[in-house]
Parts: structure tokens; sequence; C-alpha cells
């Protein structure tokens, strides 16, 4: 019998549509289910996590330098009941700039990043997320 998996599910948070693009391409040509919000100086926290909720991403890739409050808005995303088990990647030519989210953060990409480090990085996000927390017996 034939086991059948849904595709990986990311969705990327960037206001760079130029990126974003570009990053869904990348994850769409390996089978990556992918999609992208672009939030603007007028999005809430609240309104940017429950439009992530919906689309129920296994990985959110999110730019930490947006117009939008980034710390607000990784607490937003980690305080909603559908994002519990999703896995948060920031992503910044700047890491330093992470540093108000790093520990509410799952992982950080550095941009530039290539192809290969990016499906690298979310493919071991997907397997972090299956992964059973401590509190669960095997």
């Amino acid at each position: 019998m034939e086991t059948k998996y849904e595709p990986l599910r990311v969705l990327v948070i960037d206001d760079d549509s130029t990126l974003s693009e570009a990053i869904l391409d990348t994850l769409s040509a390996r089978g990556i289910f992918a999609s992208a919000l672009r939030p603007t100086a007028s999005a809430t926290a609240a309104s940017v996590a429950g439009a992530a909720a919906a689309f129920m991403p296994d990985v959110v890739l999110l730019d930490i330098v947006m117009p939008v409050d980034t710390v607000r808005l990784v607490a937003a995303l980690r305080a909603h009941p559908k994002l519990a088990s999703t896995v948060i990647l920031g992503c910044s030519g700047h890491s330093v700039l992470a540093d108000g989210v790093a520990d509410q953060l799952d992982g950080f990409l550095h941009k530039p990043f290539d192809a290969t480090e990016l499906v690298e990085a979310v493919e071991e996000a997907a397997v972090l997320r299956k992964r059973p927390s401590a509190s669960q017996s095997p």
C-alpha cells in the first residue's frame, strides 16, 4: 500500500515582492506548496497572524525587517492556536536585528541565500515540526 503525503506548506512573510516571488518559485519547483503575505505598515500583527493561520503552514519564513512590528508579529504567530506546531524561521541580511525575537524563532536564514540553502532550511524545519515534543511519549 502506497503512503500519500501532503506537500509541505510554507508561508513567506516578506514585504519585498521580488524576493518573495523568487522564494515561491524556488519552493514550488521543489514540490513545496508555498504562498506569500506582504504586510504593509498599516497591517496589524493580529491580522497577519490570522491570515497566516488561514493558510495552515508547516513552516513560516519570516523577514525580520518589515514595516510591521516584527516582535509583535512573532508573538501573535506564537499565540495563535492554529499555528502552535508551525516552525518559524527568521530571515534577514542583518542577523543582529533578530536579537529582539531570536528566542521565539526556531531558526534563522541569513540573506542572501541560494536555492539550496533555502530548500535545506525549509526541509529541516519540516523535520523539526514532526519531531515529538519532550512531553509526548514515543
